[in-house]
């Protein structure tokens, strides 16, 4: 089974004063013993290394090395195609709110046949009105506020 983790679970689960610390630690510590594999983007890797370039160098240099040398975390390149699709659903889906990373990440994941995302953007569960994202299965790790 494969897995598609937003930038949202990492940040909450590597930061343990993020308020959400504990449910994002839960739904990754849960990700990891279900799914064999796990996929985040470049611009995934990109969102989690500059917000947390923010709060410690130290844990930004242990985030990277964590995740390229994990034999389980596959990290996904947006291509210049990928950037132009993605560029497309964001002008013909803007009642759906979801950003530009967003829809890179629906696009690879739909690339590489995985259905299942895990994240924090509640904005995911909105895409299943678009049916070619239909079978996306968003993972919301976050209570509502």
């Amino acid at each position: 089974m494969k897995i598609f983790v937003d930038s949202g679970i990492w940040t909450g689960a590597l930061l343990k004063r993020d308020r959400y610390h504990e449910s994002s630690s839960q739904i990754l510590s849960d990700i990891l013993e279900k799914y064999k594999y796990i996929y985040v983007s470049d611009w995934i890797v990109d969102e989690v290394v500059s917000f947390l370039t923010k709060k410690s160098w130290q844990l930004v240099k242990r985030t990277v090395e964590v995740l390229q040398q994990s034999g389980r975390i596959e990290i996904l390149t947006v291509d210049g195609g990928l950037f132009a699709s993605a560029k497309v659903c964001l002008e013909e889906f803007p009642d759906l709110r979801l950003t530009l990373t967003d829809w890179t990440s629906l696009l690879l994941m739909r690339r590489n046949g995985i259905k299942e995302i895990a994240s924090p953007a509640r904005e995911f569960e909105r895409v299943k009105s678009v049916p070619e994202f239909a079978s996306v299965t968003p993972i919301i790790a976050w209570p509502k506020s």
